[in-house]
């Protein structure tokens, strides 16, 4: 509804989706794994569901993972791996700020390295010119 998009919105069907229960997220996660002959149990297709809140591009990018490293999926292991959840543990704040803060540092590097460059080729330049 951002008013950029007023235009848009005139000719656009808008489409509410709401999100899928665990069942039918592991039925899906099921059908895709016999497909593809991974194989796994439903229990651990639906503590994968619920673990990542439903999220089937986090769940489809797991199983890809375990099956391109030829693991099987384990429940036990799954608060000690970082597997199926996204980085929460930064607001897009704190990513901002860091992004920035590196920016800053490179253009200090940056002067750094051009002030003692500078140096060189003076120190350089005066040996030359007094031989």
């Amino acid at each position: 509804y951002a008013p950029a998009l007023r235009k848009l919105r005139q000719v656009a069907k808008v489409h509410i989706f709401v999100q899928p229960t665990i069942s039918r997220v592991v039925n899906r996660l099921k059908y895709i794994c016999k497909k593809e002959g991974f194989k796994t149990s439903s229990i651990a297709l639906s503590a994968l569901a619920d673990y990542t809140e439903c999220d089937i591009r986090s769940c489809l990018n797991t199983l890809q993972f375990l099956n391109k490293k030829r693991e099987a999926l384990n429940i036990s292991g799954f608060d000690s791996q970082v597997i199926g959840r996204k980085d929460m543990s930064k607001s897009i704040l704190d990513v901002w700020k860091q992004v920035l803060q590196k920016k800053k540092l490179k253009r200090a590097e940056m002067a750094d390295c051009n002030m003692s460059g500078d140096k060189d080729i003076g120190s350089l330049f005066s040996l030359i010119s007094n031989r």
